[in-house]
């Protein structure tokens, strides 16, 4: 059993509706581990620092979705079929790590 630090996650699908619209499709993940991070990088010879997470979903709390880069996602569990209007992050990398021993299998999401 791998280490969590929240009950859950919820992670909005972004997809395209028949109106040719953006639309969500919710999928709450329980027992995550979540971990808010600051990294800094360089632009026009000047320092930015920018806040991103990790979140690691052990393989027992997956379902048959798995995030992919441009989904929204959010601590905790949302009820709301729509993102929140503020508190998100956009899904930029997900690394899959589903081999091994079964006790650590997982992936690794980095959303900004």
């Amino acid at each position: 059993m791998m280490f969590t630090n929240q009950n859950a996650c919820t992670v909005y699908e972004r997809t395209v509706g028949a109106d040719r619209m953006e639309s969500y499709i919710r999928h709450v993940i329980p027992a995550i581990y979540w971990e808010t991070k600051q990294g800094q990088f360089t632009v026009d010879k000047s320092m930015k620092q920018s806040d991103y997470i990790l979140c690691i979903i052990p393989a027992d709390s997956l379902s048959d979705y798995i995030p992919k880069s441009n989904d929204l996602i959010v601590c905790g569990s949302c009820e709301s079929t729509e993102p929140p209007e503020t508190v998100f992050f956009t899904v930029m990398d997900v690394k899959n790590f589903l081999y091994g021993s079964p006790y650590v299998q997982h992936i690794e999401v980095t959303a900004v």
